[in-house]
């Protein structure tokens, strides 16, 4: 909470931590065609949770470990399928070895070299979000990183490595119209449980959504319990 120069500013500030954690999704039986889906939910509190889960595909997800040595650039291709509107990029380091760097470029291009868009990390953790338009077809893009060091050019030869998670969305994905049947479940303190929700969780128009090899579905699950709704974006596991 910050205020203007001019003036004071009061606020009140209210954190509720979720009641529930999650597991990513997997398939029931294998695949993800027309299958059921299944998430365990931990319950978090010292007491008792009830409610209701429910899931929708919103995309894709890709997740890469990124090692690389010295203030050589790595490159990471993906392609943008044409279903897709928005792309974020995590990238994270352990924060630990931030202080080796000055700064740490990352910055998507299209195929013909133009920037996309551009987010250097400002510290161990950086999110680039960028809405795109494949106009019809398939969009090739590649996340291009340059480490710069603090201290040049003995660090040059100094190995580092990141953590990657690319998201692709499609466009009309919206967490108020689960594309799944709501399923309850009850947990005690502590206690987790094993929600499978029914087939149907493959999108709003109906389909598993085709992506390049590495991306898995990307689904948010919807929690409905003690008057409050959760939200949580875990990526489906392999078959």
């Amino acid at each position: 909470v910050i205020a203007s120069p001019a003036a004071p500013a009061r606020a009140v500030v209210e954190v509720i931590h979720a009641a529930l954690s999650f597991e990513d999704i997997a398939s029931q039986g294998g695949g993800d065609g027309g299958r059921s889906k299944r998430t365990t939910i931990t319950n978090a509190t010292n007491g008792s949770v009830s409610g209701t889960a429910s899931a929708q595909q919103l995309g894709v997800r890709r997740r890469l470990v990124v090692r690389g040595r010295g203030s050589n650039e790595r490159r990471i291709p993906f392609t943008v399928p044409r279903w897709a509107a928005q792309v974020e990029i995590d990238v994270a380091m352990d924060p630990a070895g931030w202080g080796r760097f000055t700064d740490f470029g990352a910055t998507v291009f299209d195929a013909l070299g133009r920037i996309v868009t551009r987010s250097p990390l400002n510290y161990a953790h950086e999110r680039i979000d960028t809405p795109v338009d494949p106009q019809g077809g398939d969009l090739p893009l590649e996340l291009v990183l340059v480490p710069g060091f603090a201290d040049a050019p003995a660090g040059d030869d100094v190995p580092w490595e990141v953590e990657i998670d690319i998201r692709l969305y499609e466009d009309d994905a919206s967490p108020r119209s689960p594309a799944t049947p709501s399923v309850p479940f009850s947990l005690d303190a502590g206690g987790s449980e094993a929600v499978v929700l029914p087939a149907g969780a493959a999108g709003r128009n109906g389909n598993a959504r085709e992506a390049d090899p590495g991306f898995w579905p990307l689904y948010r699950v919807q929690v409905e319990t003690g008057g409050r709704r959760w939200l949580h974006e875990p990526a489906g596991t392999p078959p």
